[in-house]
């Protein structure tokens, strides 16, 4: 697995936000990003990049998330979903390939990085799902970008 840091430019997203035990996230991840996608669709936006996971908070059982798409246009949300943004930052770069489930050894080796390189987190870690699994079916062909930010 690849690690690099990286800079991440500042990108206009709209999401829908939800709690859930860790082992629900891709259930919750499926309910979400058809809620983002059918707004988008209603306020004809262009789609800027893959979609994403960012974790906003993280307990023993359950986490905080954040699940949408970067768009072209600046928006202003409706009902669940929320405009803002992603990136602006610094941040520790795993490239991870294979299936969801594998993402914490990415999750793992960022954290592992920070710390050996006397780095400090400085926002909530996200994910950027640039495989669609709807094209790729094998999930060991899946390519996840598990982002970082760090303090500059």
């Amino acid at each position: 697995m690849k690690i690099e840091v990286v800079q991440v430019p500042e990108q206009s997203a709209v999401f829908a936000k939800a709690t859930c035990k860790h082992s629900e996230i891709g259930a919750t991840l499926h309910k979400l990003l058809p809620t983002v996608a059918n707004y988008m669709e209603s306020a004809s936006a262009t789609m800027a990049g893959p979609p994403f996971c960012r974790y906003t908070g993280w307990r023993e059982d359950e986490c905080d998330i954040e699940a949408g798409c970067p768009v072209v246009e600046s928006l202003s949300g409706e009902g669940e979903v929320f405009a803002g943004v992603l990136g602006a930052s610094r941040a520790v770069c795993a490239y991870y390939s294979g299936p969801y489930e594998g993402l914490h050894a990415a999750h793992a080796a960022c954290r592992s990085y920070i710390e050996e390189n006397g780095l400090e987190p400085s926002e909530p870690p996200f994910e950027i799902y640039a495989t669609d699994p709807e094209e790729e079916p094998d999930p060991a062909k899946w390519v996840t970008h598990v982002y970082w930010p760090v303090a500059q």
